[in-house]
């Protein structure tokens, strides 16, 4: 009793301490005034240039520039009947339409056998594999560009559509792995049990859950394909992509045209962003995500 007696004095003080440090840290907290400026101050950062680029675009103003000169949908109407922008438009499309095909047939494949095998230097292959995303553009381009010299392969849409596919197949083979190594596996063995072909697990089974990742990925893709400069100025040849004709054109002038150029490319993006999340809440609700 007397054990028990002088051990409660202890368990007590033991149990305080973490509710005193607790009331620390609460104490200590940031007020919430000055988190929701600070929130509000990096949108503010983030968003507020291309805001101004949006309104600079309907300026009737042949320079970008404050104060405006009027409203106009002008510079609109001139890159939308530009015909070099269709051409780096379309040249743009090939490319990423390409690389959306090759890192589907190269990353997918990769992951499920990465998944479902161990074998010796597994842990190696999938840091190696990201490599190629994290290696300076410059570099890659570079590089790239002397080993497609090296092989006598014609630089032209299809050189970056290779380079562009099995260098983004990196983020196909993360999305949908990671997405696998929260899969349970006892859905696919008891469709097994039941019958089923490995074939048709495959196709009523796992790619109904890998549907959001296969999305994401094929969407990020997409971004990182149209946001990639380099390897198109490395490898295009005599070609054009929209990156490469905006950097052009910025080089000698900065007209509303590029305002407007720039105002529909978000707009693009910002609608990718959207398409990805009803198709997320839309799994989510049917309860696959």
């Amino acid at each position: 009793m007397a054990v028990e007696t002088a051990r409660q004095p202890q368990a007590v003080l033991a149990s305080s301490v973490p509710i005193r440090r607790v009331g620390w840290i609460r104490r200590h907290d940031w007020p919430r005034p000055i988190l929701i400026a600070m929130t509000a101050l990096a949108f503010v950062i983030m968003y507020a240039p291309l805001v101004i680029i949006a309104i600079l675009s309907f300026s009737k103003n042949v320079i970008a520039a404050f104060p405006l000169n009027g409203f106009t949908f002008g510079w609109y109407h001139e890159f939308f009947t530009d015909p070099q922008a269709w051409q780096a438009i379309s040249t743009t499309a090939i490319i990423a339409a390409g690389a959306l095909v090759l890192s589907t047939l190269i990353g997918l494949p990769v992951a499920l056998m990465a998944h479902r095998y161990n074998f010796r230097g597994k842990a190696t292959i999938r840091q190696v594999i990201y490599m190629p995303v994290v290696l300076p553009g410059l570099l890659n381009g570079f590089v790239l560009l002397n080993y497609l010299i090296l092989l006598h392969f014609p630089l032209g849409i299809y050189a970056v559509v290779i380079v562009h596919g099995t260098v983004l197949a990196a983020v196909m083979f993360s999305m949908v792995y990671a997405r696998l190594a929260r899969l349970d596996p006892s859905l696919e063995e008891a469709a097994m049990d039941l019958g089923a072909q490995p074939r048709q697990v495959f196709r009523y089974v796992t790619m109904p859950i890998l549907r959001v990742s296969l999305v994401g990925a094929w969407l990020l893709i997409l971004m990182l394909s149209l946001d990639d400069l380099l390897a198109a100025y490395f490898l295009l040849g005599q070609g054009f992509n929209i990156q490469m004709l905006i950097w052009s054109r910025l080089r000698v002038q900065l007209s509303p045209e590029l305002e407007a150029m720039a105002t529909v490319i978000f707009a693009f993006s910002v609608l990718i962003v959207i398409l990805y999340s009803l198709v997320a809440d839309r799994e989510r609700q049917l309860g696959i995500g």
